[in-house]
């Protein structure tokens, strides 16, 4: 269902992918995937200029930008981040979506989406401190298997940016973002930009 409803972002044009082309999962699709271009130059501009307020995106501005990254079919991590984030919160209004920054890393920043994560904060973090602090890898270990037990066991990555670069429709259980190099530094040093549990939830009406 999640793939279905994301699947349009794998033929975006994805526009800081000069500098991630390293990024893109199939090397035989660089040229096509380099070269998509915007259907809407100055709406992609304007999706741009949208920013956090107070550490976090506001549902109003959530729902702005993916108008506009819609309407331009292009976008960067955060942009489509954001346009995918607008479609879960219309399609799955009582599920838990969260917008994630990954602060740091080779890449920098990255921003995608995790669902139906449970828990007050996102233990990866801890277990990254754990492995700063030189935690015995048998420690880590039972810390990472607790966290998926607990935390993430129904929960999936969502991420447009992925699927702009050749990852399908860029939806994921997160163990193949743990098990794959590429994409495991993501998993920690992250901040929450927007967490649906913390909005008010929309009132059931008769029609």
């Amino acid at each position: 269902m999640l793939s279905i409803v994301n699947i349009d972002f794998k033929h975006f044009a994805c526009s800081d992918v000069k500098r991630f082309v390293l990024n893109i999962k199939d090397k035989a699709k660089a040229h096509e995937i380099t070269n998509r271009v915007t259907k809407d130059g100055p709406a992609e501009l304007q999706a741009n200029l949208i920013q956090p307020m107070h550490g976090k995106f506001t549902r109003m501005a959530i729902a702005h930008c993916a108008k506009l990254i819609n309407q331009s079919q292009s976008g960067v991590c955060t942009t489509l981040a954001l346009a995918g984030a607008d479609r879960l919160l219309k399609l799955f209004p009582n599920e838990r979506i969260e917008i994630i920054a990954h602060e740091g890393g080779y890449q920098g920043t990255h921003v995608y989406i995790i669902m139906n994560h449970t828990g007050d904060s996102w233990k990866m973090n801890n277990l990254q401190a754990m492995r700063e602090s030189g935690t015995d890898k048998a420690q880590a270990s039972d810390e990472l298997t607790k966290v998926f037990l607990q935390e993430t066991d129904h929960a999936f990555i969502v991420d447009p940016w992925l699927a702009s670069l050749g990852w399908d429709a860029g939806v994921f259980d997160i163990l193949v973002f743990l098990n794959d190099k590429r994409l495991s530094n993501f998993l920690t040093s992250t901040v929450c930009f927007f967490d649906s549990n913390n909005e008010p939830k929309p009132k059931n009406r008769l029609v």
